[in-house]
């Protein structure tokens, strides 16, 4: 495409605020002429979407790398629904007054009819070399799919209920799945047939979006619009019970789009749609759109989020670039969890004590504590979002237990990377008076004293008469005590009796002594030094 002087200056615009956001990480136009672009599809540098500026609905598509715009389909009837994957683009095709599936490839510059079938068949997916859609040209919506390679159509789904919105990602097929009267997601693995259910719930589920392992859908179990998960690896232990809640508020939340350890959705929590995404790996929930209008149905490859934007009156397409602080995955480390209690595991504890859990998380996770009782049924003691660290909390273990039996805690940690689990199992000793000493080895029975020796008889630490139980004063050598164990202090002069030379007078010095008597002693003390003067002066005179 060679432009114009307008649409090059356009050109370098566009390519300015583009590198801008991009260092910067914030948001950049993609399509934004005053008409109707949306259902946005990327991978790689290439944007595909649908557009009503020629008066029907094209394909259009942008390579944001030069910002560099194309049209791909131009027949008059209308073509939409567009999917990309590396060089292929297909979609949904009008132009034979059916709905029928195309694809373009960008090397080749070429167009090419997948199906024929004077049915409909829409809403198609890619990777690799296969193509699926829904297909009506059995009375109801069933799932096909085409190999490009070969050039083979084949029938995915069988059951005569309807199979709809279909999404592929290596050899596994997801869709939507109405023949329980509700719907759920199915998948088929394409090397070797086999399809199996995803979802159980009894509500609905839809608008299923796949990346690797990690499937992603609506979900209405809990009576609005809701992002759910879950791993189809057998590396990390999938099962239909352990799907992973990842939006819980109570507006609607719609439309997931899925790449690596990333999910991007529709949130209506403010008011109007915004986009929303929650990276797996760190747990963590982030607001991409803010704009008062509605944004919707985003698409993701890498860094780069797209979706179809109303800001402008209009339906235009915009994009995101992600901060490396959002999208950076723990996939590939060593998810560990490990628990213990209060000393230790397989020590002994007592019936009735409350002891403190701890855990030490690799990761951000869920985690769920249970005691595996004796008779080896499992009891739910609490469930928590853990981030990375080391954490804590307390548990009242009942009384019930008796000597010999065995407790163990169980603790089970949940990303959609990996789900771990871990134990610590304890024995259980019988403490009937509470003293902190075994029955066994307890020679005193003193309900109502836990200040004990290692045989469980009460202490007298300082050796006044009174149990430490009830002893308020610690004071080793003084035995003259009161009630409470504290020294007595009989003349109230501040001195107790043990340390006071003068205990039934009050006195005012540190010996507990009277002043008065102190100042009697030294007058007489004078009174004899003075008698003594004057004998001797006397005698003297006498002499001479």
């Amino acid at each position: 495409m060679r432009p114009n002087g307008r649409t090059g200056g356009v050109l370098i615009t566009l390519l300015l605020l583009y590198v801008l956001s991009i260092e910067g990480s914030s948001e950049f136009p993609i399509a934004t002429i005053p008409i109707d672009q949306f259902q946005p599809a990327i991978y790689e540098n290439f944007v595909t979407w649908t557009d009503d500026r020629n008066g029907n609905w094209d394909i259009y598509g942008c390579d944001t790398s030069t910002l560099d715009e194309f049209r791909i389909t131009k027949d008059e009837s209308s073509q939409y629904d567009p999917a990309i994957y590396k060089n292929t683009i297909v979609w949904t095709d009008f132009r034979n007054e059916n709905k029928d599936i195309y694809t373009y490839d960008l090397l080749t510059k070429r167009d090419l009819q997948i199906t024929r079938d004077t049915n409909d068949q829409s809403n198609p997916a890619v990777y690799g070399d296969i193509v699926v859609w829904q297909d009506d040209r059995n009375g109801n919506w069933d799932v096909y799919g085409y190999n490009l390679i070969t050039a083979k159509e084949f029938q995915i789904t069988t059951d005569q209920h309807d199979q709809y919105s279909p999404a592929i990602c290596e050899n596994v097929v997801i869709w939507t799945d109405e023949r329980n009267g509700n719907k759920d997601i199915y998948g088929c693995d394409l090397s070797t047939k086999e399809e199996f259910q995803i979802t159980k719930d009894e509500s609905s589920q839809y608008s299923p979006a796949i990346c690797e392992n990690v499937v992603v859908w609506t979900d209405e179990r809990n009576g609005n619009k809701d992002i759910y998960g879950c791993d189809l690896s057998s590396e990390y232990g999938f099962s239909q019970e352990r799907d992973l809640q990842i939006t819980k508020n109570t507006n609607d939340q719609s439309n997931p789009a899925v790449y690596e350890n990333i999910v991007v959705w529709q949130d209506n929590r403010n008011g109007n749609w915004d986009i929303y995404g929650y990276n797996l790996s760190t747990l963590e929930k982030f607001q991409i759109t803010t704009d008062l209008s509605d944004q919707y149905a985003p698409a993701i490859y890498e860094d780069i989020v797209v979706w179809t934007d109303e800001r402008h009156g209009n339906k235009d397409i915009y994009g995101y670039s992600l901060p490396l602080t959002l999208t950076t995955s723990s996939e590939s480390d060593e998810f560990t969890v490990s628990i213990w209690v209060e000393k230790g595991c397989r020590r002994t504890y007592f019936a009735g004590d409350t002891l403190t859990i701890y855990w030490d998380a690799s990761h951000p996770c869920e985690i769920t504590f249970w005691v595996i009782e004796p008779d080896e049924t499992k009891r739910k003691i609490f469930e928590t979002k853990s981030k990375i660290g080391l954490f804590s909390t307390e548990w009242k273990m009942e009384a019930k237990y008796k000597k010999g039996d065995m407790i163990t805690i169980y603790a089970e940690a949940v990303s959609l990377w990996r789900t771990v689990s871990t134990e610590c199992p304890f024995n259980v000793e019988e403490d009937s008076d509470g003293d902190g000493v075994f029955d066994e080895k307890d020679a005193c029975k003193n309900p109502d004293c836990d200040i004990v020796d290692e045989i469980g008889c009460p202490k007298d630490s300082d050796n006044d008469g009174l149990l430490d139980c009830y002893d308020d004063c610690y004071n080793p050598g003084c035995s003259k005590v009161d009630s409470k164990g504290c020294p007595i202090d009989s003349d109230g002069d501040g001195v107790n009796d043990c340390e006071d030379e003068c205990p039934e007078e009050f006195g005012e010095k540190g010996n507990g002594c009277p002043v008065s008597l102190e100042h009697r002693e030294l007058f007489y003390l004078i009174a004899t030094i003075i008698v003594l003067i004057i004998v001797v002066g006397i005698t003297i005179k006498s002499r001479k």
